[in-house]
């Protein structure tokens, strides 16, 4: 059996809304974000999550 990889089982994913200002305010565009590099940023495609 094949595991999905989803932002949500991502150990870098973090919901963008409980980021610092000004980061969470993308929230709405962006519902997650993405700490693999050290350094919060919003994931525009959820599927790059790795």
């Amino acid at each position: 059996m094949s595991e999905s990889h989803t932002v949500q089982r991502c150990r870098w994913a973090e919901p963008t809304l409980f980021q610092k200002h000004p980061l969470w305010t993308a929230a709405e565009d962006h519902p997650w974000s993405c700490k693999a590099d050290g350094e919060a940023r919003p994931v525009t495609d959820t599927l790059w999550c790795a």
